[in-house]
């Protein structure tokens, strides 16, 4: 039949397709309570489940996961089981993987710094009012200069305005830039709070780990949760609800994108969600959700269990590779939903009874992109996808890129012929040493003695045997031994071990191997191989920057600007120290010491100044966990160096000071003679009125006496004169008398 395809397919394939087509045909029917946008979704998942089944990323999935866990894929270990022998598998696949996410984590959260930072674009647009600022101080400066252009050549003049031109717009851009990094290190600072408590670390230590196990590895954020927290409250601690944005790393099990898709924002994408009851009640109350649909949700258990139209062929599976049991015991008390992003026609969301000014004006079959959230068969959200970029809250990144595809490769995909053969080496290795471990004894039955049994071979043990009826030469009993074909297995193991470094660019020196060879025995050696071989790492981690850490920070920087109350209104530029951060912390100490060495001059530190040195330092101490307050900052600096310019102006200010104090000194010696000679003037007069009041006073006490002298005298006089008088009248009396003789 020529021009005729014809398909061959397995039962379980054509098992498969039958449940499809009836889980199908059960969403299709008009039953009560199935509105079309829960139609739309069903449909959408189902149409991207397909196409990952039939592309073989489930399988590729799971036999990437099973590698990991050291397991044979069913058929695999079916074919061992029939030929029988060893089952051994030499898990080389889990070493390299591990040695990759150790490696990784290493680089991006071993360190004390985050796995990224945040900085404002370089080239700033001057606001209108600086512009005519510099138009104005160039007009200036090109005055002054036509002024003087006779004293200096035109060409000279116009290189002088050109260069003043330069350095004046250099100069205003470099404060402006300076200005909005200081505005932004408040933004940055609540992005990292907001990422911590969001579990950013932990979330991508998750992611990682998928990184290197699946195709490719998912991280969902931000999640507006509520969840409590311990509060102070006048002293108190108080749990209290807060709503907080987590990141959660999810399974690329879990994940269905478009057939056509190459990043998480083409096409219809869709989560497969399992919640807790407990989750699903929490979200009562919560905005954006719809009350009634959650009621319904929680009073008949919808989505418990596998409601139809959600079935996978893969949930068997990845029950018991994640040690769950079946799917029954892995699913009993767990809500099922589907996360979808995706079009949806506007019709569909007016009938779900959406509510938005956005949808006014459009057309019945106008695709809307929303984000919707469906459990069992209720829609418990449905709103238009905010973002002004129409960006999805998921981020995707392979360690291995696949191109025009969003499914990569992983090492465990990179490695699986290998694995295989090195199982196959093992387990030939196992039975061949059995095998050929002890001798093999061939018995002739017909020889053997009555009621001799030859059961096993036992040490000392003595076997009766018959003579040989037809005269043979033939032994009873015979031994021989397998030949060991081990030395020539281990060959051929060892090379494709040391293939598999090749495959994975991960080389066993690389995780501490000490079996190395050639230049890896020597230090410096060493060192080149590990730089040379971190270039496959590099890659990858380039990956990991570009697909989820780059795009998560700044859908949390946009997240905060439009949803806060900030002043900054430029743009950023998001740096994931990842791929940079390959760079051995020894040689980058080394180059810090060997600029600190060669800029230790006089003519490089005045360029550098104190501020620019200390720069430097406080990034080495910080490397050698010595603290911030070793190097002291800038405010501390300019205090100690106003302190320094201050005492070197001392001496000069100490002269002064003297000069001026001896000038004090001397004038006050010389008031101080003034005043001296003042008092001996004062002194000597006043000596002179004192002996002159004294002669006065000798004077007065001279006249004084002769006055006082004068008075006896005359007192005197007058009294001799009295008694002269009174004898002369006794005489005459007497004369008169006669009595002149008695008297006399």
């Amino acid at each position: 039949m020529e021009g005729i395809g014809v398909k061959v397919v397995s039962i379980d394939d054509m098992v498969a397709e039958h449940v499809r087509g009836l889980d199908s045909a059960v969403i299709a029917a008009d039953e009560p309570g199935i509105d079309s946008l829960r139609n739309h979704i069903v449909h959408a998942f189902q149409e991207n489940r397909d196409a990952r089944e039939s592309g073989g990323v489930n399988k590729l999935m799971l036999d990437s996961l099973r590698a990991y866990n050291g397991q044979y894929d069913p058929e695999d270990i079916q074919k061992i089981r029939e030929e029988g022998g060893s089952a051994i598998f030499m898990n080389l696949t889990s070493t390299k993987v591990r040695a990759a996410i150790s490696w990784i984590k290493d680089i991006l959260l071993a360190s004390k710094e985050d796995a990224y930072s945040i900085e404002v674009t370089p080239v700033v647009d001057l606001p209108l009012k600086v512009q005519k600022g510099i138009e104005k101080q160039v007009t200036k400066e090109f005055s002054e200069m036509v002024r003087d252009k006779e004293r200096k050549p035109i060409a000279e003049t116009i290189k002088e305005i050109n260069e003043t031109k330069r350095d004046l717009y250099a100069a205003i851009t470099e404060e402006i830039n300076k200005e909005a990094k200081f505005a932004f290190d408040i933004i940055e600072n609540q992005i990292k709070d907001q990422m911590k408590e969001g579990k950013w670390e932990r979330a991508l230590s998750d992611t990682i780990d998928h990184f290197c196990i699946f195709p490719t590895a998912f991280m969902k954020g931000p999640i507006i949760t509520k969840r409590k927290r311990l509060k102070w409250v006048k002293g108190e601690v108080v749990a209290a609800e807060d709503y907080v944005l987590m990141n959660k790393s999810i399974s690329s099990l879990d994940i269905y994108p478009s057939p056509e898709a190459t990043t998480v924002n083409d096409g219809n994408f869709l989560e497969h969600l399992r919640m807790s009851r407990k989750e699903v009640a929490s979200l009562l109350g919560t905005p954006k959700y719809k009350e009634e649909a959650l009621k319904k949700v929680l009073e008949r258990d919808e989505g418990k269990g596998y409601p139809a139209g959600m079935d996978t062929n893969i949930e068997d599976e990845k029950a018991r590779e994640e040690l769950r049991e079946d799917t029954h015991r892995a699913n009993e008390n767990v809500f099922h939903g589907l996360h979808f992003f995706g079009t949806a026609p506007a019709k569909m969301l007016n009938e779900w009874g959406l509510e938005d000014p956005a949808l006014l004006g459009l057309g019945e079959e106008d695709e809307v992109d929303i984000e919707a959230i469906l459990i069992g068969t209720e829609v418990i959200k449905c709103v238009l996808n905010d973002d002004p970029l129409g960006r999805r809250p998921y981020y995707s990144a392979s360690y291995q890129k696949r191109p025009g595809s969003i499914w990569g490769t992983a090492p465990p995909f990179l490695m699986r012929d290998i694995q295989k053969m090195c199982n196959a080496c093992a387990r030939a290795l196992s039975n061949n040493m059995g095998l050929s471990s002890g001798p093999i004894m061939e018995v002739v039955v017909e020889r053997l003695a009555d009621g001799q049994e030859v059961q096993q071979l036992v040490p000392r043990d003595i076997i009766q045997t018959k003579s040989d009826p037809y005269g043979n030469s033939q032994r009873a009993v015979s031994f021989f031994s397998i030949p060991s074909n081990a030395q020539e297995l281990l060959t051929v193991y060892k090379e494709f071990e040391v293939k598999a470094d090749d495959v994975t660019m991960i080389p066993r020196y690389a995780y501490g191997n000490e079996k190395t060879a050639g230049a890896a025995q020597t230090a410096s050696g060493l060192s080149m191989l590990l730089e040379s071989a971190s270039k496959g790492i590099k890659d990858a981690i380039r990956h990991l920057d570009e697909g989820i850490i780059i795009p998560r920070v700044e859908m949390e920087f946009y997240t905060t600007m439009l949803k806060g109350d900030h002043q900054f209104t430029g743009d950023i530029n998001v740096i994931a120290r990842g791929s940079a951060s390959l760079t051995m912390a020894g040689a980058q100490q080394m180059r810090r010491n060997e600029f600190l060495q060669v800029t230790a001059n006089p003519v490089d530190q005045e360029i550098m100044g104190a501020e620019g040195r200390a720069e430097i330092l406080r990034v080495m101490a910080d490397d050698l966990g010595l603290g911030e307050n070793i190097v002291p900052n800038r405010q501390e600096l300019k205090a100690r160096e106003k302190a320094k310019t201050q005492q070197e102006r001392a001496p000069s200010d100490n002269v002064e000071a003297a000069r001026i104090q001896n000038e004090t000194i001397l004038k006050i010696a010389e008031q101080r003679d003034q005043i001296a000679v003042a008092d001996l003037k004062r002194k000597k007069m006043k000596d002179q009125a004192d002996v002159e009041l004294k002669s006065m006073e000798l004077e007065q006490v001279k006249e004084t006496e002769a006055m006082k002298a004068t008075g006896k005298l005359a007192e005197t006089e007058k009294k001799i004169q009295s008694d002269e008088h009174r004898a002369n009248q006794a005489i005459a009396l007497s004369l008169q008398t006669g009595d002149r003789a008695n008297n006399v």
